[in-house]
């Protein structure tokens, strides 16, 4: 029987390296695989941001019964920490104020300066409703014969007032945020958030040049720092 020499064996070890070697380097490079990973990434720090900038809405639909330009009308819960806006079906505002605290204490006194309380409004309660119109003094009794309360809704929404503190964290403290969202070494990301034609939140860097970028866009609902609803169109991009 002959036997193989050193040098083939050495020869096929070098082949079977360089095999694994050229496997190794296509897995890692696979361009079509690259792009997986990163719409993936995309997809994954669009939700990781959408649950940092959203908060808890509460509101209630109430029909009027006044003819007065104020009204008290209790909602029966703890409004502590909470901040209101009142509008009605076109979106005016009108001016509130909070009476009371704790649980039974969440009277809230409404006021129209330009005539009587409209036939129908809506309550928004939200910790980052942080621009109030305050009515000030609130000299009326609370009187359930004026007024019917719809029950309560919850849900998430997007708030301004956390936009703006992302943005600010973002620019001061990347790393941290970029921990926060669960972003290796080598992944970077930026946003941006358009409100209107004239006003946008973002945040930016220098984007390496020949580099796949990944992006997702959402329009979704937003709550603004005044209380009023809208739409924006909300992108993350990551590479």
């Amino acid at each position: 029987m002959k036997k193989i020499g050193v040098g083939h064996i050495e020869v096929i070890l070098a082949f079977v390296l360089f095999i694994s070697s050229v496997v190794f380097m296509f897995y890692i490079f696979h361009p079509t695989q690259n792009r997986t990973f990163n719409e993936n990434s995309v997809v994954y720090l669009f939700d990781k941001i959408e649950q940092n900038i959203s908060t808890d809405l509460l509101w209630y639909g109430v029909r009027t019964n006044i003819t007065g330009d104020r009204i008290a009308i209790n909602l029966n819960l703890s409004l502590d920490e909470l901040n209101l806006s009142v509008q009605d079906a076109e979106g005016n505002m009108f001016k509130n104020k909070i009476k009371g605290t704790g649980l039974g204490g969440g009277v809230v006194c409404i006021s129209n300066d330009s005539g009587s309380i409209p036939y129908f409004v809506y309550i928004y309660a939200s910790p980052d409703i942080v621009d109030v119109q305050n009515t000030g003094n609130c000299p009326v009794s609370t009187d359930e014969t004026n007024y019917s309360l719809g029950a309560a809704s919850k849900r998430k929404i997007i708030s301004e007032n956390k936009i703006i503190k992302l943005n600010n964290t973002y620019y001061n403290q990347y790393s941290t945020l970029k921990k926060q969202f669960g972003l290796r070494d080598g992944e970077d990301f930026e946003f941006e958030i358009v409100l209107s034609n004239s006003r946008r939140i973002s945040g930016n860097m220098n984007v390496p040049k020949d580099i796949e970028i990944n992006s997702l866009n959402k329009r979704m609902e937003i709550i603004m720092t005044n209380g009023t609803i809208q739409f924006a169109d909300i992108t993350i991009k990551t590479w």
